[in-house]
């Protein structure tokens, strides 16, 4: 394998089995369905800081912080945690 498969692997290669599950994953999962999907659609559709959804989280006794939500952000762009994308569903 050359240096272009390996770099198109890193960029494609997002299946990660194992490991543990993302503290926004978790969170999400202890949510009513309603909360779940607004929070889904601050994460990942809109420009809000990572950083205000932290404190709005943390006001509500969720313990996260803002890299937390950056990590699970960066699953859209091929990095990031390993849950599932948008299009994937929850």
């Amino acid at each position: 394998m050359g240096l272009l498969d390996d770099l198109t692997d890193l960029e494609h290669g997002r299946n990660r089995p194992g490991g543990t599950t993302c503290r926004v994953r978790r969170i999400l999962d202890s949510m009513s369905a309603e909360e779940a999907a607004h929070l889904r659609h601050i994460i990942d559709e809109t420009d809000v800081y990572a950083t205000q959804i932290a404190e709005t989280l943390v006001r509500h006794g969720e313990p996260v912080n803002a890299p937390q939500i950056q990590h699970h952000r960066r699953r859209i762009r091929g990095g990031g945690c390993a849950c599932p994308l948008p299009n994937e569903g929850a």
